[in-house]
């Protein structure tokens, strides 16, 4: 793997752990005990982790130095090695495999692998939640005696908000039974959530 790849790869796990030091200093420092608030800076938080890769070319990089791998002394090309004629010889009860039948992954190389699994993972998971929550809302029935963002479902046990540039209010199929003053507080409530 070319270096100058894992460089980035490793600028950018730097850059993401100094985003979440921050994000975790800044709400500790504050002493931040809304909720809201926390759960925003850890959305923008992984948001900005995820996207460290694709708009890594706006963002200072952090400067170190990959080390190159030496080559082994007495190395020769697989080319030359395939051409000299061969002698059986017993293999050694310590090193049964010959140097040639190693292949070796460098640690580069499964970081930057392992770095993309998670970042993939992340993102699927995303994915799916984001196409769970778009069929909840496809499948919500509309409650205009509520207001105009008010829902029904069946996919909630209790009462949730949703959405930030349309936000729309869920409330499970028992809302019926609360009384008028349950009702108001719990539509308040959300609502404060959208806002």
């Amino acid at each position: 793997m070319p270096n100058d790849v894992i460089a980035e790869l490793s600028s950018a796990a730097i850059r993401a752990c100094a985003l979440g030091l921050i994000a975790f200093v800044g709400l500790s420092l504050f002493r931040v005990r809304s909720s809201a608030a926390r759960h925003a800076t850890w959305t923008v938080v992984i948001f900005g982790m995820l996207l460290q890769i694709p708009l890594g070319s706006g963002i200072p990089a952090v400067r170190f130095k990959v080390l190159r791998t030496a080559s082994v002394a007495g190395q020769q090309p697989m080319a030359k090695m395939a051409r000299k004629p061969t002698t059986a010889v017993a293999p050694s009860p310590a090193n049964s495999r010959s140097p040639e039948s190693r292949h070796w992954i460098s640690p580069a190389t499964v970081l930057a692998g392992a770095y993309f699994g998670v970042m993939m993972l992340f993102f699927a998971r995303m994915a799916l939640g984001l196409w769970g929550l778009r069929r909840i809302l496809h499948h919500a029935k509309s409650l205009p005696e509520l207001g105009g963002c008010c829902f029904e479902t069946a996919a909630f046990v209790v009462p949730a908000s949703v959405g930030c540039f349309r936000p729309r209010i869920l409330l499970p199929l028992g809302w019926r039974d609360w009384d008028a003053k349950k009702l108001k507080a719990v539509i308040a409530h959300e609502t404060a959530h959208t806002r």
